[in-house]
């Protein structure tokens, strides 16, 4: 039997390619596939360590995760000396990327002690961008980072990969041979795709060639470094090829990435404002992308537009945001996209929601008035100044996964994309000074009798059926339950009764969840909450859920 594995972050790809796949060729006994999202995967690997080498004497409870949210916020203030003025984001890089996702730490089996981190020959400056005065910084904020994990008993990502790859002793080269078990036997894939591989560390890329049964042939990876926005990570092509030779030792070798220049998706409009950025990103952030031609647009189409309203209850935005049913907003982050909810009768995402996924029309809201105050200049600076100025400034580092966020969300347009924004910003008034004067977007000018030309669609019922069912199957994580509201609101449109109450049910499920899970452990149900309990069992009953 062949068996294969497809592998991706977001759970919106992940299903897209799973129905493509079935729309298409189909599954039979001889030809297994498995469609997995990253999170999925490294559990199934879990599994596979267990049953095949030892299991862990670790638990990874996920109360007591650690990502960079808590990170920042709770932990990094408490650990950073006072003379230490170094970013969260950059500490939290250094310990993600290097100190305990390198490969070296996987071939170690641990994180890396000080004297090997600093090791310019491993880590040279094109590898690891940050001085060696300012590492021996980072590593210090490290060590009472962990110090401080311990005592917390909490754990990182990091700590759960290394865990797996540990245990598997890779410098003797023995395949799992179990990562798919059925009644065909015990054996590993035969061919292992992966996308989105420019948000995976070195150790969690490692896990891969496992699940492959250390046949480098028999993966083929995908990515964009210039869409790296998972915070921690610092992803370069060149390092791919380094894990297949280290952990082959030295006897197997990959070949150099195929560089794709056609985009099928956006028009050439779109793409010259995406260089841009992509160029602007490049000269801030060298080694952050790698440098490239532009892309190539398959088809000429319109220059993104740009506008500024008064608020978010102008009428003008109503408008824009209404008169498009093809239309979909992406949003810089959760308030953002909870006040365009409100005034949006489409789908609102976050831009890391929608990544991989393709929309017709694009409104990117509120992209620039929802950066923190602190980048608001250095976004100014950015935008004004020649690249020689550039080189030579000193930035921040949230900016360069600003810059990649904003990429990845004019990216999504295939047809139309306007920049909108509510309120005054230092940043947004200089970025659509920049579109102006580059002549990459023009302004939208509003007037009555022509709303309907600036956004005027109707979606057929077919149309609003498949964005529910897009919806649906992404609606996992800590987005689900605004995926799921925006599932109902397209059944509701396509005036499908039977998709609407299915995904009605399974949003009052996760309402309840997320409700009761806040509770108090000891404290028992009331009579209401019992019946709403029992009337919730009844209709998952009834819509087989």
């Amino acid at each position: 039997q062949f068996g294969q594995l497809f592998v991706s972050r977001t759970v919106g790809v992940c299903e897209l390619v799973k129905f493509l796949y079935k729309d298409g060729e189909g599954s039979s006994r001889s030809n297994r596939v498995d469609f997995f999202t990253l999170e999925r995967f490294i559990t199934q690997m879990e599994d596979t360590v267990r049953l095949k080498r030892m299991p862990s004497s670790r638990t990874f409870p996920k109360k007591q995760r650690v990502d960079f949210s808590y990170f920042r916020d709770q932990l990094f203030p408490q650990i950073k000396s006072k003379d230490n003025t170094m970013d969260p984001l950059v500490v939290w890089t250094q310990i993600r990327s290097f100190i305990k996702g390198s490969i070296e730490a996987v071939l170690l089996g641990r994180p890396l002690h000080l004297k090997e981190y600093l090791d310019l020959e491993a880590f040279g400056k094109e590898r690891c961008r940050l001085p060696k005065d300012l590492r021996r910084k980072a590593y210090e904020i490290y060590s009472k980072y962990e110090a401080e994990m311990r005592r917390r008993q909490m754990w990182d990502d990091a700590d759960r990969v290394m865990d797996i790859l540990a245990r598997c002793n890779l410098t003797q080269l023995k395949p799992l041979s179990g990562c798919i078990s059925d009644e065909f036997g015990d054996r590993d894939y035969d061919k292992v795709y992966v996308d989105e591989i420019q948000d995976c560390t070195q150790a969690e890329t490692s896990l891969f060639f496992l699940a492959a049964g250390l046949q480098v042939q028999s993966l083929f990876l995908a990515g964009d470094p210039a869409q790296a926005v998972v915070e921690g990570v610092d992803f370069r092509f060149e390092e791919v090829r380094s894990i297949v030779y280290k952990l082959s030792q030295g006897k197997e070798t990959l070949e150099r990435p195929m560089k794709l220049f056609v985009n099928y998706r956006s028009h050439t409009g779109i793409l010259r404002c995406a260089s841009a950025v992509i160029e602007k990103l490049c000269s801030a952030y060298p080694g952050s992308a790698r440098v490239l031609p532009p892309d190539l647009g398959y088809s000429q189409g319109p220059r993104p537009a740009y506008y500024m309203t008064n608020g978010t209850n102008s009428v003008e935005l109503r408008t824009i945001l209404t008169n498009n049913e093809r239309l979909v907003v992406l949003c810089l982050d959760e308030n953002n996209r909870r006040a365009a909810l409100s005034e949006s009768d489409g789908m609102v995402l976050g831009i890391r929601e929608a990544k991989g996924l393709e929309f017709t029309d694009v409104v990117v809201l509120d992209f620039f008035s929802g950066i923190p105050s602190s980048d608001q200049r250095v976004w100014k600076t950015l935008l004004t100044a020649d690249d020689q100025q550039i080189i030579q400034s000193s930035w921040s580092p949230q900016v360069e996964t600003q810059l990649k966020l904003l990429y990845t969300a004019i990216t999504r347009s295939c047809n139309r994309l306007i920049f909108v924004e509510t309120h005054n910003s230092v940043a947004g008034s200089a970025f659509f000074s920049w579109l102006q004067a580059n002549e990459l977007a023009e302004p939208l000018i509003f007037e009555e009798d022509n709303a309907e030309e600036v956004s005027g669609q109707i979606m057929t019922g077919d149309e609003w059926r498949a964005r529910g069912i897009d919806c649906a199957v992404s609606a996992e994580g800590p987005s689900a339950i605004s995926l799921l509201q925006s599932a109902v609101q397209c059944f509701k449109k396509a005036k499908d009764s039977k998709l609407f109450l299915r995904a009605s049910v399974e949003l009052k499920l996760k309402e309840m969840i997320q409700r009761w899970k806040s509770r108090n452990v000891d404290k028992r149900l009331n009579l209401s909450e019992e019946k709403e309990a029992v009337e919730l069992m009844e209709k998952l009953l009834t819509q087989q859920l």
